[in-house]
């Protein structure tokens, strides 16, 4: 028995056709429907993270140039920061700088020559604040010239302001140290300026205290010296290793220059002393 077709029944709804409900819709784009794909900035690891890497700007200002601090920016980003200060001020801050650096190593030098016997911590500090940035000033300049001399024999860039400024941001850890002396002076007084400290060999915690102190020095001495070869890096335009072996000279003719000197000046006392 053959079977026979209905005309009017209405036949299966299937992908292709749309149902009698969906009739006279317009069908959803596919393309809208998907996710869209993932840029390359997106992918994984490598995504970018936002403000990471902020450039450093000025403010226009020509008393605070800066948009930045570069006490906090010179422990991270020391050649950003080198190379803003360079481009916006070169000239800002560099004698100030140079100033609290240089009061920083006529303190540490105190004790070596037992200045604390003679004239107290008080006498200390008042020597210290008026030699330190007259040295420190003096260095700055002199040592500034020879490395970029130095420099200009290794292939480098710079000129003489960015030098300068260069060496002297890089010594940001020595005057963030400066603020040890607070607990150093309250702990010990006046025995932090001698070279014979009786309550170190007394007292386990002074002399725990006191090796603490060390280190930190120590530490921000080292990280002064890394931050001069990647901002003289910078500002020259040669490897850390070039700048490093210009500072290394640099040093060098600087102490070699000033024993010469004084030996020059010992003589010469001596000869007058004779006649």
């Amino acid at each position: 028995m053959t079977s026979e077709t209905d005309p009017l029944a209405v036949p299966p709804c299937t992908d292709d056709v749309a149902a009698p409900a969906e009739i006279g819709r317009d069908p959803e784009p596919v393309a809208e429907a998907l996710p869209a794909a993932p840029g390359p900035e997106e992918v994984g690891p490598r995504r970018k993270r936002r403000g990471r890497h902020k450039k450093l700007r000025g403010t226009g200002n020509p008393k605070h140039p800066f948009a930045f601090n570069p006490f906090i920016t010179m422990w991270r980003r020391p050649r950003a920061t080198i190379r803003a200060v360079v481009a916006i001020a070169p000239t800002y801050m560099v004698s100030s700088l140079a100033s609290l650096a240089g009061i920083g190593q006529a303190l540490d030098r105190a004790s070596s020559l037992n200045l604390g016997a003679r004239g107290g911590a008080l006498g200390t500090l008042f020597v210290a604040m008026i030699a330190g940035p007259i040295g420190g000033m003096f260095a700055l300049w002199i040592v500034g010239w020879i490395i970029e001399q130095v420099g200009r024999l290794l292939g480098g860039q710079a000129s003489r302001n960015a030098v300068r400024a260069a060496l002297a941001w890089s010594m940001v850890p020595l005057i963030w140290a400066l603020l040890l002396w607070i607990p150093k002076l309250l702990l010990f007084g006046d025995e932090i300026f001698m070279s014979d400290m009786t309550s170190v060999d007394t007292n386990p915690f002074a002399a725990f205290a006191l090796l603490v102190f060390v280190v930190l020095d120590v530490a921000a001495a080292l990280w002064t010296f890394v931050l001069m070869g990647k901002s003289l890096s910078e500002v020259e335009g040669f490897s850390v290793w070039r700048a490093l072996a210009a500072l290394v000279l640099g040093w060098v003719l600087y102490v070699g220059v000033g024993l010469a000197i004084g030996v020059l000046i010992a003589v010469a006392q001596g000869q007058r002393g004779i006649g």
